[in-house]
C-alpha cells in the first residue's frame, strides 16, 4: 500500500526491507539515544522492532520515501485494542531531512490514512525529554493525556488526536 503526497510517498513495506530501512531507524541519533539504545541501532535490532509492529493487530511498517525515492524516514502504524483507536508508534525523519515539512507531510499522510476508516481517535506517546517532538505534536493539535512508563521503561506522555469532525 502506498501513501502519495505532494513530495513523500509512504509505503507499506515487510520484514524483508529492515536491512534497506536500517538508515532510517538511525536517522536521529539522539532519540535513539533517548531510547536506550546506542547511537545507531544494529539490523537485528530493526528487525525485531519491525516484527513486533508487523505482529500488532494492523500493524505496518512505512518506508517514507522523497518522489527519487530517497529514504527519508520510517513510521509504523497499528491498532489498539479500543474501538476505533490507532496508535502512531514511529515517525523518525532522517536528521539530514529535517527542516522541510517532510515530517508534517508523513503525519497528514498517516493521519488521513488511518481517519478513512472507521478510526476515531489516534494515539501516540512521546519520551518527555523530547521535546522537539512534543513541540511538533501539539502544534498538529494533539492534546496531552497522562505520563506513564511504556514498554520498554521510558518515561513517556500519553498524546491523543481525536478524528475532524465533518461540517458538511
Amino acid at each position: 500500500m502506498d501513501l502519495h503526497g505532494e513530495h513523500l510517498v509512504l509505503t507499506s513495506v515487510t520484514i524483508e526491507e529492515a536491512p534497506v530501512l536500517l538508515p532510517a531507524f538511525n536517522g536521529d541519533e539522539q532519540f535513539n539515544q533517548w531510547s536506550g539504545h546506542a547511537s545507531a541501532l544494529t539490523l537485528a535490532q530493526v528487525h525485531a522492532d519491525m516484527l513486533g509492529t508487523l505482529n500488532q493487530p494492523g500493524g505496518v511498517v512505512w518506508r517514507i520515501a522523497d518522489q527519487t525515492e530517497t529514504l527519508v524516514g520510517v513510521a509504523k502504524t497499528a491498532l489498539l485494542p479500543s474501538p476505533g483507536t490507532a496508535w502512531i508508534d514511529l515517525l523518525v525523519i532522517r536528521s539530514a531531512f529535517q527542516g522541510r515539512g517532510y515530517g508534517s507531510e508523513a503525519a497528514t499522510l498517516l493521519e488521513t490514512h488511518l481517519f478513512s476508516s472507521e478510526i476515531r481517535q489516534i494515539e501516540l506517546a512521546i519520551m518527555i525529554q523530547n521535546t522537539p517532538a512534543i513541540a511538533f505534536w501539539e502544534k498538529r493539535g494533539y492534546t496531552r493525556g497522562g505520563r506513564y512508563l511504556d514498554d520498554e521503561g521510558d518515561d513517556v506522555y500519553a498524546y491523543l488526536l481525536s478524528r475532524p469532525t465533518s461540517t458538511a
